[in-house]
């Protein structure tokens, strides 16, 4: 009888530490190439888990999991490019698990991080962040504080990243030359996406599912492939091509004056790549547990059972 590795949210998380996750989400990314896995339904009928395969073996990986590390690696990527020399001032709105897995990418990837104040969506703070994970930022120096009002947590913040589909986030609250990586898969405020300089989309080349709706809707786009005309009397941030950004990684932040928007679509993703380096480092580390490969296709809930 041949067995699966499945593997928990736990396990996931731990085992991001064991290799790069940023760097076959980007590659993906820059070759348009990657193939999004499939989920699959658990015992219960609901799309719990995605399954890759490897030579002689079979991963199931959590789905929730997943697409939130992905959203985090592109997150992370597209920070590094953007923040500056100065100390970084991270603001994270993300339910505790996609805060979790943003909070350790930014530490690993995002130079000088010096201060991340989590806002927790889903739950109290005191149980938003898990003590080992906390144990990690502290020996990284990164100085963390975790709370529940969106308003807190944005003061002062040059690097916002927006993960709740709830997040009230207002323009007022918003530093002057901040960066916002918006990975909630919402549009965010009219407001806040009229006061930003320039947005960057993963696909340039279909900008309508890219920007945020409001801003395509009122045809104010002049990125490629826009034909229509724009409207003279509102400003029009100017669409970039974060594939570009990111192939351009030579360490040398591009000159940018006022607030950045970056908007990854791709919430609902979970690529094939990570999935893979995930389910081999897990297996490296010993997590994960074995499951009779004959479920594999219909997997343990998100709860194991």
């Amino acid at each position: 009888m041949t067995s699966a590795l499945w593997l928990d949210d736990d396990d996931v998380q731990r085992a991001l530490g064991a290799f790069d996750p940023v760097t076959p989400v980007v590659q993906e990314l820059l070759a348009l190439a990657g193939r999004e896995l499939q989920p699959c339904a658990g015992a219960d009928g609901v799309e719990h888990a995605v399954v890759v395969r490897d030579a002689g073996e079979k991963y199931v990986l959590p789905l929730r999991a997943m697409r939130a590390v992905y959203r985090a690696c592109l997150a992370a990527a597209a920070a590094r490019r953007l923040m500056g020399p100065s100390i970084a001032t991270v603001c994270v709105v993300a339910p505790r698990y996609a805060a979790t897995a943003h909070l350790r990418l930014i530490a690993k990837y995002v130079r000088d991080a010096a201060h991340v104040a989590v806002c927790v969506t889903d739950g109290p703070a005191g149980q938003g962040v898990e003590q080992w994970v906390m144990d990690e930022l502290f020996m990284t120096g990164v100085n963390l504080t975790i709370g529940t009002d969106v308003g807190e947590a944005l003061f002062g913040a040059n690097l916002i990243v927006i993960d709740a589909l709830d997040a009230e986030v207002r323009i007022e609250q918003i530093s002057a030359g901040a960066v916002i990586v918006n990975a909630s898969g919402r549009d965010l405020p009219g407001a806040v996406v009229d006061a930003v300089v320039v947005i960057y989309v993963e696909d340039v080349r279909s900008p309508d599912g890219n920007v945020p709706r409001d801003l395509a809707r009122r045809n104010r786009l002049t990125g490629p492939g826009y034909t229509g005309a724009t409207r003279a009397y509102r400003r029009t941030p100017p669409v970039c091509d974060l594939r570009a950004l990111l192939r351009a990684d030579d360490g040398v932040r591009p000159h940018v004056s006022g607030v950045v928007l970056v908007e990854i679509r791709g919430a609902e993703a979970a690529g094939e790549a990570l999935a893979l380096h995930t389910g081999r480092a897990a297996r490296s580390l010993g997590l994960g547990r074995r499951i009779d490969d004959s479920r594999s296709d219909t997997p343990p809930n998100k709860y194991g059972e």
